[in-house]
């Protein structure tokens, strides 16, 4: 295992999606990761440690020349340099992409044999990837349909859906909800399939859809990100867009009414923008940070755990971007390379403090030089790729 060195991070995704694909980093690199392990996510060859079932710092994950990485739900999922993709955690149905489920892998092991991996997604059970030659590629459960094959059959190893105008690369082109999966193609039309319950499609409708629909007419989305049940989309003019369920004002549209098809929620310079737990939070051009949602263990950052319906902004400036997290807890980059988490702390340790303390506040992970292109938190565990000189 290399030394752990400091000032030299770069963020891989959770965000858990989280929450949203992976592009913009294409060095070689080590994966790190911290928090639960019960199911193998730390990707460390075991399943647990001395005295407890988890670490509350960085450990490396088992390999080297990492390119990209998205968390998922329980594990990780990454391509290397030479364009393989590589998975490891939970695989109780077929998420892992080995032709099999039920049998967790605690390291990575590849997905198939190719090396023209682009983007990938993962979601809680099913995952997204897309490839070079423009082709996208799903596995993993699909009770809902959230797989995009016209039926509701389980896939233990990746299948295509029709086409070859999916997203060859970008950051959040790509998201995998719970029972859903949406892709932004190169034309810059969205579209989505799966589940239609409390307005999921943003078809204006309840209706479940085993393949992809476009939402809307418009050719000008930029990014996608889902979580569980409610979703957002920037467009390339910076208005953010939201629907589906919205109890704990996560939609950030000023009240809780669930929307069945993409609500604009109020601005013209949102950057990026990331889902969560009955949550999410975005930035803005100007440097902002922004949160909106359920708040209660403080992942709103605002010091207190008081739910907001309507983006209010987290202290401080020069924010680069957030990312995806699938429990109460968020993660944030800034322009000066630092890392900031926040909210909910259990099981190990997922803030990375070194404690289970939960912060209401941003608080700093240990360096100054993260470049953070795609990454997260997952549930109970967080991962990040770490550039090498």
């Amino acid at each position: 295992m290399a030394e752990l060195r400091q000032n030299t991070w770069t963020l891989g995704e959770w965000y858990d999606q989280d929450y949203a694909g992976n592009a913009g980093y294409y060095g070689a690199g080590e994966i790190w990761a911290w928090g639960r392990n019960g199911r193998g996510q730390l990707g460390q060859g075991v399943r647990s440690f001395p005295g407890n079932n988890g670490l509350s710092s960085p450990v490396q994950v088992i390999g080297t020349g990492w390119r990209s990485l998205t968390p998922r739900a329980f594990g990780g999922i990454a391509t290397k340099t030479d364009g393989a993709l590589w998975s490891w955690g939970y695989n109780a149905r077929g998420q892992q992409g080995q032709n099999d489920s039920g049998n967790n892998y605690s390291s990575p092991i590849q997905v198939g044999s190719g090396t023209d991996w682009s983007t990938v997604h993962a979601g809680y059970y099913s995952t997204l990837a897309t490839k070079t030659n423009g082709q996208l590629w799903v596995w993993g459960a699909n009770f809902s349909a959230q797989l995009g094959l016209n039926d509701r059959v389980d896939c233990s190893s990746p299948v295509q859906i029709p086409g070859t105008t999916w997203p060859i690369s970008g950051e959040k082109k790509i998201a995998q909800g719970a029972s859903n999966g949406f892709a932004i193609k190169t034309d810059g039309t969205l579209w989505t399939w799966g589940a239609g319950q409390l307005g999921r499609t943003g078809q204006n409708n309840l209706t479940n859809y085993s393949s992809p629909v476009q939402i809307g007419s418009g050719t000008d989305w930029s990014q996608i990100s889902s979580f569980e049940i409610s979703s957002f989309a920037v467009k390339t003019n910076g208005t953010l867009w939201s629907w589906a369920y919205n109890g704990s004002g996560q939609l950030g549209v000023n009240d809780r009414t669930n929307r069945s098809s993409p609500t604009q929620i109020p601005g013209t310079n949102w950057k990026s923008v990331s889902a969560a737990y009955f949550s999410a939070s975005g930035t803005k051009t100007d440097g902002t940070l922004w949160a909106w949602g359920n708040n209660n263990y403080g992942q709103l950052g605002q010091n207190s755990l008081i739910k907001r319906s309507s983006p209010t902004q987290i202290p401080g400036t020069n924010w680069n971007k957030t990312y995806i997290s699938k429990r109460e807890n968020m993660m944030a980059s800034k322009t000066d390379g630092t890392l900031w988490v926040w909210g909910r702390n259990q099981m190990q340790g997922v803030l990375g403090q070194n404690n289970m303390v939960n912060y209401s506040s941003p608080v700093q992970i240990p360096g100054t030089e993260w470049n953070a292109e795609n990454g997260g938190m997952g549930y109970f565990s967080a991962m990040v790729l770490k550039e090498m000189e």
